[in-house]
């Protein structure tokens, strides 16, 4: 699983952290923008994979999204597609997006956070020189215009190249339809993802320094349609893709475990550096919360008869999307 040691303090994951980067430097390419992606996970058994895949719902991907914005279509008044995807991520709706984090204190903290999971251990997942994008790439738009406007079951493949090459979404060498086919193709069944750093857009992905994995797919089958209105017509159903080992997300991917008797004594280093709850999740509906346990459970009886000095963590995990 490309699993090194433990870790059991802040100052040991720097050093480990570290340790990687050095490792993996030479893997870096003067003509490709790259950058370390981290996640944390409270559980090390959870795989790498976005809610919407995880829960089963790949094909009912537009469902979701349309509508979501037939109830709240002011909500994303003037984003762009991207923009409203990590909005509807943002608010828990379950996407093909995975959160990361460019920061490896934020991805530690996600590691050793959550109540439920304090019996198991934690995991960081390390994607080091990773290939990154940004929203306006091509490839992105190109996903994006699928996910929101032809993510049926199944994909009329002649019409959404036609659509891509009127909306002029791809470059110009590009221009040719047996070429934007091949493109198409393999932009959305050939790529398992694409890394993003996006724009800071709120106060969230600013201060967990947020970047996202875009999940791909993969085709089922491919058909030709039967009937006499569309006969000819070559239509491609796809599936969710997924990962049988971590190699296979990225070649020099890396895991550091967090064992679950160090994850108190670790979120406890992590707040004397200004990295806790609330400074993760600056929105009002989450300070109150944090406020609220918080005072609760400083004022509980105490479980050995001590009173405990650290304000715990406690809410919703932001990277169990």
């Amino acid at each position: 699983m490309c699993e090194t040691s433990a870790v059991s303090s802040v100052a040991e994951f720097v050093t480990r952290v570290l340790a990687i980067q050095a490792e993996s430097i030479h893997l870096r390419s003067a003509s490709v923008s790259s950058i370390a992606f981290y996640r944390g996970q409270a559980d090390r058994d959870w795989g790498l994979a976005p809610r919407l895949y995880r829960q089963g719902l790949f094909r009912q991907e537009r469902l979701l999204g349309s509508e979501l914005l037939r109830l709240a279509p002011t909500e994303f008044s003037g984003m762009d597609y991207f923009e409203t995807l990590v909005k509807m991520q943002h608010y828990s709706l379950p996407t093909r997006l995975l959160d990361m984090t460019l920061n490896p204190l934020v991805s530690l903290f996600f590691a050793c956070h959550g109540e439920a999971q304090m019996e198991k251990d934690g995991a960081v997942y390390i994607l080091p020189n990773l290939p990154v994008f940004r929203p306006d790439n091509y490839a992105i738009r190109l996903i994006m215009k699928y996910v929101f406007e032809y993510s049926d079951p199944q994909l009329d493949i002649k019409a959404f190249v036609d659509d891509i090459i009127d909306s002029r979404l791809v470059p110009y060498p590009f221009s040719t339809e047996a070429v934007v086919r091949d493109l198409v193709l393999h932009t959305i069944s050939k790529v398992p993802y694409h890394a993003i750093l996006p724009k800071l857009g709120n106060g969230r992905i600013v201060n967990q320094d947020g970047a996202f994995l875009l999940f791909g797919m993969k085709v089922r089958s491919v058909k030709e349609s039967p009937n006499s209105g569309t006969r000819g017509r070559i239509y491609y159903d796809f599936d969710a893709v997924g990962f049988d080992n971590l190699t296979e997300v990225w070649h020099a991917a890396k895991v550091i475990r967090v064992p679950h008797r160090q994850k108190e004594s670790i979120l406890t280093e992590l707040e004397l550096l200004g990295i806790s709850w609330s400074r993760l999740f600056p929105e009002l509906e989450h300070q109150a919360e944090h406020v609220t346990k918080s005072v609760a459970r400083m004022f509980a009886p105490p479980k050995d008869g001590m009173v405990s000095a650290r304000i715990p963590t406690m809410g919703a995990d932001f990277h169990s999307k």
